[in-house]
């Protein structure tokens, strides 16, 4: 975070107590302090690594290849990729040893290779938009890891669509910049609110998980935390699809908020307004 000036001046042997030190590690020290406060701990065993197809396509499909600093690892791994929501965004695989892999990546080293095998990649099924893929190797979080369903998105009924070859030229010119244009200067806010709902209701799913007398305010939160998932990502995908604007509900917008987020409580301000 501060450029290893702090890990450097440590190193070449400078005392603790120097002036210039203690102000790098009193930033680091902040900056600990506001991950945790959001709710952000230290695991050990888990890194992030670029992602790409396997290119010797020997891989199956719930086995990838993990090149590390010491060479490729072995064994049960837990794969994610930011963002995502849905319970069946984490997948548990086995890291599996790749012969011949040195050959097309040369002396290349932390990247995570996925199979291109099967009808659906598993990239794919770890919903979600970017490069760098969250793995774990931690022992403790595997053994309680239970494995679900990756997301699928269902079809909207009564749609229809064109596709790209039953336009003309000017057509599909017209069609780019006016989805541009609404990119551009109509930002949907439906990702930013169905994520915030979402984190809401799972603060609020690990806190009743365990007591009985809420188990039926558990199973709805649940319920409301799939059907959140699902607006997310039909959000996430509505400029790629050609699909209609994407509202979240008012009875799945959250109104109460855990600290950590840093967010107004609608309940809250209510109860300060009356008052």
């Amino acid at each position: 975070m501060d450029d290893y000036n702090a890990a450097a001046m440590i190193l070449c042997g400078i005392p603790l107590e120097e002036p210039f030190l203690q102000y790098h590690l009193n930033i680091l020290v902040k900056a600990e302090k506001n991950r945790l406060g959001e709710g952000k701990l230290y695991l050990e065993d888990c890194f992030y690594m670029m992602g790409t197809v396997d290119p010797t396509r020997t891989l199956k499909p719930n086995q990838v290849c993990i090149i590390r600093e010491n060479g490729q690892i072995t064994g049960d791994v837990l794969v994610y990729r930011n963002p995502g929501l849905h319970f069946g965004d984490i997948q548990i695989m086995q890291a599996t040893f790749v012969e011949g892999l040195e050959s097309y990546v040369g002396h290349g080293e932390s990247a995570i290779f996925f199979p291109c095998v099967g009808s659906r990649s598993v990239a794919d099924e770890i919903a979600g938009d970017g490069y760098m893929y969250w793995i774990s190797k931690n022992p403790q979080l595997l053994q309680h890891f239970r494995q679900r369903d990756p997301w699928i998105q269902r079809p909207a009924s009564n749609s229809v669509r064109l596709s790209s070859s039953e336009l003309s030229h000017e057509q599909v010119e017209e069609e780019l910049c006016k989805l541009c244009l609404e990119t551009r200067f109509q930002p949907s806010s439906t990702i930013g609110v169905a994520a915030d709902s979402w984190m809401a209701l799972m603060d609020r799913l690990l806190i009743l998980r365990n007591d009985v007398k809420h188990e039926k305010e558990v199973q709805q939160v649940k319920i409301n935390i799939l059907k959140l998932s699902n607006l997310y990502y039909k959000a996430l995908d509505a400029h790629k699809k050609g699909g209609g604007k994407i509202q979240v509900p008012e009875d799945l917008t959250a109104d109460l908020y855990p600290h950590y987020m840093n967010r107004f409580n609608i309940r809250r301000g209510l109860q300060m307004s009356n008052n």
